[in-house]
C-alpha cells in the first residue's frame, strides 16, 4: 500500500450557503483537528455561505441584481387593470426593487461596516451596539437581499433561508434546480469567485457539510461544478439534515451527477 504524503493529499472543507451569517458552524473545524491528528496537514475550511452573502452584499452585485430584474420583471409586465394573483410576488419584487435599488446600492457598504464594527476606531465610538445604527444597517442587508432574490425570481434568499421555485422532495427538481441559471444565484456566484480557487488547489477531496434544507440544492449546485473542472476529486456530504435523507438522496437516479 502506497503511503501519501500530507502535501499530496490536500483536503478542502466547505460550508455552501445558506446558514445565518452570525451561526459559526463548528463542526469543520473539528473534522480540520481530527484531519491534523492523523497526518493530513493541508486542509482549508471554506465558510461559503458568508462568502456568497458578502459577494452579493456589494454596490456591484447588487447593481447586477437591479439590471436582472429590470430583464426578467420589467414593470411593464404588470401594466394592468386586473392583477392575477399568481403575479402579485413578483409584481412586488419589481416594484420594489424599482423604488429602493439605487438606495440599497448606496448604503450598503456602510451596513456591513456597521455589523462588523469596522466604522468605529474606539468603544466611545457608536458602533453596531448603537440599535439606531444597528437596526438600519439590519434593514439595509435584509432589502439587498430581497433585490438579490428579485433578479433570481421566484427564490427568496434570507439570512435565514433559501427557496427556489422547485422542491427538496423531488429529486429530479434538485437536479433541476442545480442547473436553473435564472433562479440559482450560486451558479454564478461559484464560477465567478469559488471554483477558480478549488482548480488552483486541486484539492483530493471536498467535503460538504449541509446542516439544514436550504443548503441542499447549493450544495449539490457546486458538487455538480466541482466534479465538471475537477473529475479526480472526490466529493463527500454530510451534515445533519443528510442524517436523516442521506440514503434517500443518494439513492435517486442521476445524483452521481453531483
Amino acid at each position: 500500500m502506497i503511503q501519501l504524503k500530507s502535501q499530496e493529499f490536500p483536503v478542502t472543507l466547505a460550508f455552501p450557503p445558506q446558514g445565518h451569517w452570525t451561526q459559526l458552524h463548528l463542526a469543520l473545524p473539528c473534522l480540520k483537528a481530527w484531519l491534523h491528528e492523523n497526518g493530513y496537514d493541508d486542509v482549508e475550511q471554506m465558510d461559503l455561505s458568508v462568502e456568497a452573502f458578502d459577494h452579493f452584499l456589494t454596490p456591484a452585485q447588487l447593481e447586477r441584481a437591479k439590471q436582472r430584474v429590470l430583464e426578467r420583471l420589467p414593470l411593464e409586465r404588470f401594466d394592468t387593470d386586473r392583477l392575477p394573483l399568481g403575479e402579485m410576488r413578483a409584481w412586488r419584487a419589481a416594484i420594489e426593487s424599482a423604488a429602493s435599488a439605487d438606495a440599497l446600492i448606496d448604503r450598503v457598504d456602510e451596513a456591513k461596516a456597521i455589523l462588523r464594527g469596522a466604522d468605529a476606531e474606539s468603544d466611545e465610538e457608536r458602533g453596531f451596539w448603537d440599535p439606531d445604527r444597528y437596526v438600519p444597517a439590519v434593514r439595509t442587508l435584509y432589502h439587498g437581499l430581497r433585490l438579490v432574490s428579485a433578479a433570481h425570481y421566484p427564490s427568496e434568499l434570507t439570512p435565514h433561508n433559501f427557496t427556489m421555485g422547485y422542491s427538496n422532495d423531488s429529486s429530479e427538481d434538485v437536479l433541476a434546480a442545480t442547473l436553473d441559471e435564472d433562479q440559482n444565484p450560486f451558479i454564478a456566484f461559484y464560477r465567478e469567485e469559488v471554483l477558480p480557487r478549488l482548480v488552483a488547489r486541486r484539492p483530493r477531496v471536498l467535503g460538504l457539510s449541509v446542516l439544514y434544507g436550504s443548503q441542499l440544492i447549493p450544495a449539490l449546485t457546486l458538487g455538480r461544478l466541482v466534479k465538471e473542472a475537477l473529475p479526480d476529486c472526490h466529493i463527500t456530504m454530510g451534515g445533519g439534515f443528510l442524517a436523516y435523507i442521506g440514503d434517500k438522496v443518494m439513492s435517486a437516479p442521476r445524483m452521481a451527477e453531483c
